[in-house]
């Protein structure tokens, strides 16, 4: 069954007692989508006055799951994470960490789409709002980083172990743009490096419904997979303030 469908029933012959009672059992499938579905029972036969003889009701959606572990992303790759957006608009927040040195990105649209937000150390200009190298990790070249880069050539690039004189986890830029706040960078037996938002509108997803988390991971000694953790707002990992 689809979502939202509007779905109907015909029950016939449906006869009315002495007391004037009848009924009958509706068996209707679950709904498995991420929308209501209207039904309506319509009743036929020999039908008391004054008794309706249809029936309307909604069978509620499940509700959906938010946030959690994406798969890690593995080391010397570029890995695409597809999100789908909200009609009215919303918040896409992740939690990151890198390999050794990983550059994570928040695209509209597919990978060839507009850069909206990235990881980044602490240089003067640089917000997760941007700028963008354009260099690495970027379509249609796809090219990996070299070590130089990697480690200190383009800024994007943030560390693990954490090099706290040179990134900050940017709860508070976080906090200051979205009045949200994320409590704790330890989620599920992790600690992570970086938040990484874009907070986007409803004519954003008219123009483009879905949205793709960009991980490029090098591989410079001691890199490992690197880590992703989706959170939603408001909700356990991100409060208002």
């Amino acid at each position: 069954m689809s979502d939202g469908t509007t779905s109907s029933a015909v029950v016939t012959n449906v006869v009315m007692g002495a007391t004037g009672n009848a009924q009958h059992n509706f068996i209707i499938p679950n709904n498995t989508g991420t929308s209501d579905i209207t039904w309506t029972a319509t009743i036929s036969g020999n039908i008391e006055t004054g008794v309706p003889t249809t029936i309307t009701f909604r069978q509620t959606s499940p509700a959906v799951p938010c946030g959690g572990a994406l798969a890690n992303a593995p080391v010397n790759a570029i890995t695409d994470y597809v999100e789908q957006l909200e009609s009215g608009g919303g918040l896409l927040v992740f939690l990151v960490k890198a390999g050794a040195a990983t550059k994570f990105e928040i695209i509209h649209g597919d990978a060839t789409g507009t850069k909206k937000a990235t990881s980044g150390t602490i240089v003067a200009g640089l917000t997760n709002a941007g700028p963008f190298d354009n260099v690495t990790g970027t379509e249609p070249s796809n090219t990996l980083p070299t070590n130089t880069q990697a480690t200190g050539g383009i800024d994007q690039y943030i560390y693990n172990p954490p090099v706290p004189q040179k990134m900050s986890t940017r709860q508070g830029d976080f906090n200051a743009a979205t009045t949200f706040s994320v409590p704790d960078m330890y989620v599920d037996g992790t600690t992570y490096d970086q938040v990484l938002w874009w907070e986007y509108t409803a004519a954003d997803y008219t123009a483009l419904n879905r949205a793709t988390l960009r991980v490029t991971n090098s591989n410079v000694t001691g890199t490992i997979a690197a880590k992703m953790f989706k959170i939603c707002c408001p909700g356990a990992n991100c409060i208002i303030e």
